[in-house]
């Protein structure tokens, strides 16, 4: 065998005739790259090419600098120098995938010579990617557990064969008060079982020693101090390299809060039966499957409805219709409902007897395990008054804006306060006094006095209506463009719920036609 240190660059060519070279070249395992002294590739195996995913026209005569991360070029830098000085080199080094992402080799690399001088570099790559994706997997798996051994909420104790404590959580201390230095070594039974469950707790074990698992178990742990708390308790077996068990981890959860919650939702569950009670008999309730048919009414619907519940059962809710809504208020109603929405509104309906009753309705959609409506449940108050007394108000309301207007066309209105000062003013105020409302609001009826009655006048009227009673009387005002007119004047106190005047309504009518003639 001619040695490496003789053969040229030339003589490392891939040729067929060459069987040696060939079956030690081309059929290596391991990745083989040839380099001249400047770094470029001379050649490169299969191995090499199918572990980076290159052809060879894309490589061969190519620098190493195009295929090395950014960071890794000094370093490859470094180490190429020193392989043209003739020295041999080992390293690691992330060559760049023909698709992006590295490919981890383990170099060995030694220079070729001829005549003492450097004429290449022969290097075998090793892939080692999956062995060091291995290594970092079982490193960050190692990571995740101590991570989760040390920070989880839940209480984590690691004894061994005979019960003894050899490593606790930090958890620990917060479930039973004990810190680490306190337990270490000490038997877990006796420091965190009440006493009447520790057979219990031993025969728990024994389950995990004869392979079975413990999960899930709830019973009861022991403070420091001796207060007891709630549990779920975890066992599992801690097997050396033979299978056989060599420790055991327990697992406790404190569920004293969960415990107190169920104890709570009985509670809940007492009062939401005793609220379907109270419910049932104040409330008027009906129950329909998906499309509407009725499957239960109760008495109060049966009372107001007027039909019994042999009428009502398998009928829908058109029976009650009372031809008021428009269809598009039941459609609406319907579209709600199929979506899942609870629906509110106020339906009018009519009674077995023809007569027509309000109801404030809430109907409420239940699903079944498939989230599909499987029923409806309508509850519903009787609001007949409430309506009669808006229809009532209303008639009232607009009997009031028929007087208000009438009043506001026909007198000369003004609002003041209880002191005097104008609040409100309508039109006619304005045109007979020839002042704007800027100029009258928060001013008082000086501005319009003319200087014709006396003090007295002014006294009585104001001790009159300051009493609560009417005044009535003839006043003669000034304009703003100091001409005078008569005005025929009612004064009406309006009284808090202490009987004192808050604000006075004054509404006059032009006489000063009929105080000229006189």
């Amino acid at each position: 065998m001619i040695p490496l240190a003789l053969i040229s660059l030339d003589h490392l060519r891939l040729n067929e005739s060459e069987t040696f070279y060939q079956l030690l070249f081309e059929n290596n395992p391991d990745a083989i790259f040839i380099f001249d002294p400047n770094g470029n590739f001379h050649s490169i195996n299969p191995s090499a090419l199918s572990s980076i995913g290159y052809k060879q026209e894309e490589i061969i005569g190519k620098s190493y600098k195009r295929f090395v991360f950014k960071e890794n070029l000094e370093k490859m830098a470094e180490n190429f120098k020193r392989m043209a000085q003739g020295e041999s080199v080992s390293y690691e080094f992330s060559f760049r995938h023909k698709n992006g992402f590295p490919i981890q080799f383990n170099m060995i690399n030694f220079p070729i010579t001829v005549e003492e001088k450097v004429v290449g570099i022969y290097s075998i790559a090793k892939d080692v990617s999956s062995e060091k994706k291995t290594e970092e997997d079982l490193r960050t798996t190692k990571e995740q557990l101590e991570s989760f051994f040390k920070n989880t909420t839940d209480c984590i104790v690691v004894v061994n064969l005979e019960g003894h404590i050899i490593r606790v959580n930090d958890a620990f201390e917060k479930f039973f008060g004990w810190k680490r230095q306190e337990v270490l070594g000490e038997d877990l039974s006796s420091l965190v079982i009440p006493e009447h469950l520790v057979s219990q707790y031993q025969t728990l074990h024994q389950v995990v020693n004869f392979g079975g698992q413990v999960s899930g178990y709830e019973t009861v742990g022991k403070r420091r101090g001796g207060a007891q708390f709630d549990v779920n308790l975890s066992i599992s077996a801690i097997n050396d390299a033979n299978g056989d068990v060599m420790a055991r981890a327990i697992t406790f959860r404190d569920i004293s809060e969960r415990k107190r919650q169920e104890n709570k939702l009985k509670v809940v569950l007492k009062e939401l039966a005793d609220i379907k009670l109270a419910l049932d008999e104040s409330s008027i309730v009906a129950i329909t499957d998906y499309k509407g048919v009725i499957t239960y009414v109760n008495d109060k619907f049966c009372q107001i409805s007027k039909y019994s519940q042999e009428d009502l059962i398998g009928k829908t809710h058109r029976i009650i219709n009372s031809g008021y809504h428009s269809k598009s208020f039941f459609q609406d109603m319907w579209e709600t409902i199929s979506e899942g929405e609870v629906w509110e509104g106020e339906i009018k309906n009519k009674a077995k007897d023809g007569s027509f009753y309000w109801v404030k309705t809430t109907i409420v959609p239940f699903f079944d395990e498939e989230e599909n409506i499987h029923q409806y449940v309508s509850i519903r108050t009787d609001i007949t008054a409430r309506k009669q007394a808006e229809e009532e108000l209303t008639s009232a309301l607009k009997e009031l804006a028929d007087i208000k207007y009438a009043l506001d066309e026909s007198s000369i209105v003004a609002v003041t306060d209880a002191n005097g000062v104008i609040t409100n003013v309508n039109q006619k105020f304005c045109d007979i006094s020839q002042y704007t409302r800027e100029e009258l609001i928060g001013k008082t009826h000086k501005l319009i006095n003319s200087g014709y009655h006396a003090k007295e006048f002014f006294e009585e009227m104001w001790n009159t209506i300051q009493s609560g009673a009417i005044w009535h009387g003839d006043i003669k005002n000034r304009a703003k463009d100091q001409t005078f007119y008569w005005v025929k004047t009612t004064i009406v106190p309006f009284l808090n719920e202490e009987g004192k005047p808050y604000q006075y309504v004054a509404i006059r009518s032009d006489i000063t036609k009929y105080k000229d003639s006189e």
